[in-house]
């Protein structure tokens, strides 16, 4: 019984050694062989490294090693998309908030231009639109304020709200956090 190396049989216990020199051609040619998907040649380098016991261990060991290094690339690759998906999830939140304050501010002014006397459920219709924001915001985290000197007709006013906004994102420690604003004004339309 013995292993076929290059036409020849050789027996199990007496396997040929190749030169180092030739060895090391083998060696390369077989990861550049591996790295370009070229199977023939694998299979060739891989039919004379059956005969020489030190070249089969490199062979084994480089085919071996080389899932490792994509694991360490598929990880880095993974660290980068979790902190750009969360990322973009923040900023998403933000931009969701930051609408809802618009359009709950401009809700608000335009009911105040109406009935300028009932300021609360203006305040309510500002809470009500962060309540209902697509990426959730906390209604009681709203600071509005309403500028009207008087409610008679035809006076200017503004209604202004705030939101402490604060992202998090998983591996960046330390974002600083903002404040959106939306600001609208209108005047008082309700004539007396």
């Amino acid at each position: 019984m013995g292993l076929f190396c290059g036409g020849a049989v050789v027996p199990v216990r007496r396997r040929l050694r190749l030169p180092a020199r030739e060895r090391a051609e083998l060696f390369w040619t077989f990861t550049r062989a591996l790295v370009r998907g070229d199977r023939e040649t694998m299979l060739r380098v891989r039919e004379q490294a059956l005969c020489d016991r030190k070249l089969w261990e490199m062979i084994r060991r480089a085919v071996l090693d080389s899932a490792g290094a994509v694991t360490i690339e598929t990880l880095f690759f993974l660290l980068v998309f979790i902190v750009g998906f969360f990322g973009a999830v923040e900023l998403g939140r933000g931009v969701a908030i930051k609408q809802a304050l618009d359009h709950g501010v401009y809700r608000a002014a335009r009911y105040l231009s109406l009935v300028p006397d009932d300021q609360a459920t203006a305040v309510a219709m500002v809470q009500e639109e962060v309540s209902r924001a697509i990426l959730g915001g906390d209604p009681s985290l709203v600071r509005i304020t309403i500028d009207m000197p008087s409610t008679s007709f035809s006076t200017p006013f503004t209604v202004r709200a705030e939101y402490p906004f604060q992202a998090t994102v998983p591996l960046v420690p330390g974002l600083s956090g903002r404040t959106l604003v939306a600001e609208h004004g209108m005047r008082v339309e309700k004539y007396p």
